[in-house]
Order: structure tokens, then C-alpha cells, then sequence
């Protein structure tokens, strides 16, 4: 059976989820030593990049998959491809919506508003329409992308059908479609206010970070050597060029305007570099007991993601609404606070990785197996 894991890319996938993990952290207040305030901070401005991280990730993966079928088929079942990520995907998402509604049954009145907000999430439309939670609209942006990526695909296949590599069009489209997406993003900055769910969320203004981790793709899987080479010979440069891309994310604020347009597209290609990094060099990563441990974490990243989000909102409530940390420092008590939302993410989100996830996965191989040949990694 063949496995839709690059398991050096699960480092990276532990990188995006912590840093998601950070960028929900509560603020400091000003009682907190400020030393810690200070170390803080760009982690939490700049947590959200790791979603840009997993957007990057997941078009390389994803796009794999169907790029290794095509070259051990040549033909694509797209069918059996949306089955298969709706066996990972709905599961871990409609558990954790269900476990939403009985807590806001619970806690709050049902209302008209309530209701729509649910159906929002239920069809993934929380990328243009404010919904339950505020993180799952990146769920959104992955789901849009699973229908229109094979479609893409479908449509250069039969464009030139029979010939070995038919994906070649994808090294004017992306770029192509990266400037679209730039001048988008431009455009909605300078015609409206800015604002979250115009600015940052939209699906039409993210796919170029999918599609830049899908050229990718297709360069590993159609050029390999080439690729290899490259990346081989400018690993370290890559890795800084990587950095020195991402970085301005963590100074300037989410909703800036330099994050809003051109920084998006930056961070997109720095995320890219990090991606090809990790496949080529992260195997080093890897040999210790931290990568292991990392490697641990990306694994049940999605569900961790899911969850994280929960046990902050209404996990640590009792924690904030008793006197438990009252007769603590204030550094000490928020120290306490961030330690338990961490933990407490991870624990969470594993078990429930364990319960649903890893089941649903196991009936899915087992129903649907995959077409798609394990992927060599060099090194």
C-alpha cells in the first residue's frame, strides 16, 4: 500500500501547527516580566504563517499523489482521489463540528444566526462567510482546492492526451496565476476597507499558495534529477532565502498592507523553498530525539489543528474563571496558562487523532487503496 506521507515533511508539518498554536496563545498583559513579552511576541504576530506553511505543503502532497498515478497509470481517478481525502478530511471535522453543536446547545439559546453559522461551516464556505470558529476557514481553501486541482489536471490531460508529461503547461499557470492572485489582493485592498474576511481569508486570494507547492510537485515527480540537483547544490541557500522571505511576517502585522499583497506571494515562495529543504535535507532532522519527536507532532497535525482552538476557547475557562493561579506572579501564572493550552492541544488533539482519524484512514485503505506508488525521497 502505498503512503501519502513524506515523513521528513512532517517536521514541517509540526512547525505549522505550533506556530498556529502560538498565534492563539493569549497576550501577555503588561503585569507579565517583559523579557518573556519580548520573546513572545513575533511568534504570536507571526504564528499564522504556518497556515501559509500547510497551504504550500499541502499543494506539493496533494498533487503528488495524482502526479505519481498519472505516471504509473497514465490516467487519473478522480472519484477514488475525493474519496480517499474524504475519508481524512470529513470524519476529524464533522466530530469536532458535532462536538461544537452540543457545546453551544448546551451553553447558549439556538438561534437563526446560530444555525446559519453552522451550515456555513457544514459546506465549507467559512473562507468568504464568518462562521463558528475562526481558524477552519483554511479548511475551506483545502477543500476548494481537492475539486479544482484534479480538474486542472483532467484539463491539460486532455489537452495533450497519450504523451508521457502533459502537466508541462503548469510552468506558465502558475506563474500566471500567482500574478492574477497578486493583483487580487491589490485590488481588494485599494477598492474596500481591510478586513479579515475580505483581506486574508478568501479562497481566491490563497490558491496561488497551493498551486506554487503543486509546481513544485510537478518539478520532483517530472524532473527529478534536475530538481535534486538544484536544490542540492543551493540547499543552505535556499534555507536562507527561505528565511530571509518569511521573516518580515513575524514584524509586521497580519493585516498590513505588505502582508496583505506582495508579502503574501514572498511568504508563498519561502514557504516553497522550506518545502524543497525539508524533502531534500530534513532526513539529518529526523536521526534525533526532537526531529522524532517533531516528526511525532506533524503527524496528527491535522487534528491538532482542529482542536487547538477548543481547548483554548473553553478547555482552560475553569483555569481563568477560578482563583487557581490567583496567589501567582503574574509571569508565573501566565507561564502556567500557555504551558496547559500547549499541552493541552497536543494531548487533545492526538486522541483525537487516535479515535477518528487514524480509524477512518485505516477503512479507507482497506476500502479505497491507493493508486499512487510510494514517493522515493533522495537522501
Amino acid at each position: 500500500m502505498a503512503s501519502d506521507r513524506i515523513p521528513q515533511l512532517d517536521v514541517l508539518r509540526a512547525v505549522a501547527v505550533l506556530l498556529v498554536i502560538a498565534t492563539h496563545m493569549d497576550r501577555p498583559s503588561a503585569a507579565v516580566a517583559w523579557p518573556l513579552r519580548l520573546l513572545l511576541e513575533p511568534w504570536q504576530r507571526g504564528g499564522w504563517t504556518g497556515v501559509d506553511l500547510f497551504f504550500v505543503l499541502s499543494g506539493f502532497l496533494i498533487s503528488g499523489l495524482l502526479f505519481a498515478e498519472y505516471r504509473r497509470h497514465g490516467s487519473l481517478r478522480v472519484g477514488r482521489f475525493l474519496i480517499r481525502r474524504g475519508f481524512k478530511i470529513y470524519p476529524p471535522f464533522y466530530v469536532f463540528l458535532a462536538v461544537t453543536m452540543v457545546a453551544y446547545l448546551s451553553f447558549s439559546h439556538v438561534s437563526g444566526r446560530l444555525l446559519r453559522d453552522f451550515a456555513v461551516e457544514a459546506v465549507y464556505l467559512q473562507s468568504y462567510v464568518p462562521a463558528i470558529w475562526e481558524h477552519t476557514w483554511s479548511l475551506a481553501v483545502e477543500e476548494h482546492f481537492y475539486v479544482l486541482l484534479p480538474l486542472l489536471l483532467l484539463g491539460l490531460m486532455r489537452r495533450r492526451p497519450g504523451v508521457p508529461d502533459p502537466f508541462r503547461p503548469l510552468l506558465v499557470i502558475v506563474p500566471v496565476a500567482g500574478a492574477v492572485a497578486l493583483g487580487a489582493r491589490i485590488a481588494t485592498l485599494l477598492l474596500g476597507p481591510i478586513a479579515q474576511w475580505r483581506n486574508f481569508t478568501p479562497t481566491h486570494l490563497r490558491l496561488d499558495e497551493l498551486l506554487w507547492g503543486v509546481l513544485l510537485g510537478y518539478l520532483y515527480h517530472f524532473h527529478r534529477e534536475r530538481t535534486e540537483a538544484f536544490a542540492k547544490a543551493h540547499g543552505h541557500r535556499l534555507l536562507v532565502l527561505a528565511v530571509v522571505l518569511i521573516a518580515p511576517s513575524f514584524v509586521l502585522l497580519p493585516l498590513s498592507p505588505y502582508n496583505l499583497t506582495v508579502g503574501r506571494s514572498l511568504l508563498a515562495l519561502g514557504c516553497g523553498w522550506l518545502v524543497v529543504w525539508g524533502v531534500l535535507h530534513a532526513g539529518a532532522t529526523l536521526s534525533g530525539r526532537v526531529g522524532r519527536a517533531l516528526a511525532r507532532v506533524g503527524f496528527y497535525s491535522y487534528s491538532i489543528y482542529l482542536w487547538h482552538l477548543m481547548v483554548s476557547r473553553w478547555g482552560l475557562l475553569p483555569l481563568r474563571r477560578g482563583a487557581v493561579l490567583a496567589d501567582l506572579p503574574a509571569t508565573a501564572a501566565y507561564l502556567v496558562n500557555i504551558t496547559l493550552y500547549v499541552a493541552g492541544a497536543l494531548v487533545v488533539g492526538i486522541a483525537m487523532a487516535k479515535v477518528v482519524e487514524t480509524r477512518s484512514l485505516a477503512l479507507r485503505d482497506r476500502l479505497f487503496p491507493s493508486r499512487a506508488p510510494a514517493v522515493p525521497l533522495a537522501g
